[in-house]
């Protein structure tokens, strides 16, 4: 197979739901970007996921993982066949106006 690859797509609604924002984190005022390296299969389920860039804080790390892991995608496309598919995915944690519960 040669053909383009369309990426996948994330669906919407319930399926990917944002990560949980610690609650301990938010006590401690952490904040970051977590990149994460995702394998999405050729059905759409996440397969693998492992931090790329950490947010500098594991328990932001692990929540991004957790959340990520239970996420459904529309697959990648080669040539209209779905196809598993590797991809960096940045999820930002930030607190809102100082709120920290």
């Amino acid at each position: 197979m040669s053909g383009a690859v369309r990426p996948p797509r994330q669906l919407g609604g319930s399926f990917n739901a944002p990560p949980a924002y610690p609650s301990a984190s938010r006590m401690r005022n952490e904040q970051g970007r977590v990149t994460l390296m995702v394998e999405i299969s050729a059905a759409g389920q996440v397969t693998d996921a492992a931090v790329q860039v950490s947010a500098g804080y594991p328990a932001l790390d692990r929540a991004a993982l957790e959340a990520v892991r239970t996420w459904r995608f529309e697959p990648a496309l080669r040539d209209g066949q779905p196809v598993q598919f590797v991809t960096s995915l940045h999820i930002s944690f930030q607190l809102e106006g100082g709120l920290r519960w």
